[in-house]
């Protein structure tokens, strides 16, 4: 009888593991009879706005800072007469004064006189530049594009003459300060990032126009170029701050007489400011959500809710908030 027992339980084994495979479940996900179908706890996330994404790719920006032009021209064909207080020039046929800002017809009386043909005859200035405007670039895959519009304040200082400093007094304006407005396309490029930090190539084309105390009649501005280095520090994912150091060359021609004479206005900067963009996702719309980074809500991704612009952040891992979770 013993040895029976082992055998009849190799037939109904096979029967009972049958039976269970045929009333379990279908594992296969999604199935019909699976308990836990996995749709239900993946969603899929869906992708942001089109037109946020677009938007967020724009930073908007204002800017401040300070340079020193060196304000030079040379008196090509022009002779030079000094009598009392401001110096004169003269094409040959009459003579100028302020040939600066606004050439007008001046007595030609001299006590000494530099003929045109003077090697090196002309005048400098140091002149300081104080620029204020807004910019607007466009993030396109690894540089950026975009332009600016501003205004410059100078405040010019008294023209030394660049030979005959003993016998030549120096130019003094009646009004020594001038507005500028410039207008510029702009295109930058990394060349060095990190988590926090961006270092840019920054070039700058556009054209300048004087909008006091220059007599726009008489002078004809040339495109300027500036070229620069462009420190960015970004204190969130959406508000940057920046430095900028940068060298502009730009000049202009004024006409007297006969003639013109061409004025070089080249400019050492430095330029700090601030870009804003609008943030890709939008913010999360539970009021006491307390998540620190990006995060989800069903298929949907949305930004903190405790992420001030002026706050200092890190994407990775949060905002330096008092309430963080303390590191591991």
């Amino acid at each position: 009888m013993k040895p029976f027992i082992p055998i009849l339980a190799l037939f109904l084994l096979p029967l009972c593991g049958l039976t269970q495979d045929k009333d379990s479940p279908t594992s296969e996900e999604g199935g019909a009879k699976n308990p836990f179908p996995l749709q239900k706890y993946y969603a899929e996330k869906a992708p942001p706005g089109k037109i946020r994404k677009m938007l967020s790719r724009f930073h908007f920006g204002l800017t401040t800072g300070y340079g020193i032009t060196s304000f030079q021209h040379f008196l090509n064909g022009y002779s030079v007469n000094q009598g009392a207080g401001n110096p004169s020039i003269s094409d040959g046929n009459s003579a100028y004064g302020n040939w600066i800002s606004n050439a007008a017809p001046t007595n030609a009386d001299a006590n000494f006189k530099v003929p045109s043909d003077t090697d090196k005859l002309g005048f400098r200035s140091k002149t300081g530049a104080m620029p204020a405007g807004f910019t607007l670039d466009f993030n396109f895959k690894y540089f950026r594009i975009g332009g600016g519009y501003s205004f410059e304040f100078l405040s010019i200082g008294d023209f030394e003459p660049l030979t005959y400093g003993g016998k030549i007094q120096p130019y003094k304006l009646g009004q020594p300060s001038a507005l500028l407005r410039k207008f510029y396309g702009k295109a930058s490029v990394p060349f060095y990032t990190n988590d926090r930090l961006i270092l840019l190539a920054d070039l700058q084309v556009g054209s300048f126009k004087f909008k006091s105390n220059f007599n726009t009649d008489l002078i004809k501005p040339q495109l300027f170029y500036n070229l620069g280095v462009k420190v960015e520090y970004g204190l969130s994912e959406f508000l940057q701050v920046y430095v900028r150091p940068s060298y502009e060359i730009k000049s202009y021609e004024i006409a007297v007489g006969g003639g013109s004479i061409k004025h070089s206005m080249n400019t050492a900067f430095l330029t700090v400011g601030f870009t804003y963009s609008i943030p890709e996702l939008p913010r999360c719309f539970i009021e006491n959500c307390h998540a620190q980074v990006n995060h989800s809500h069903g298929n949907k991704s949305y930004r903190s809710r405790i992420h001030p612009i002026y706050r200092k952040q890190n994407p990775g891992t949060g905002e330096n908030y008092p309430n963080s979770l303390p590191k591991k």
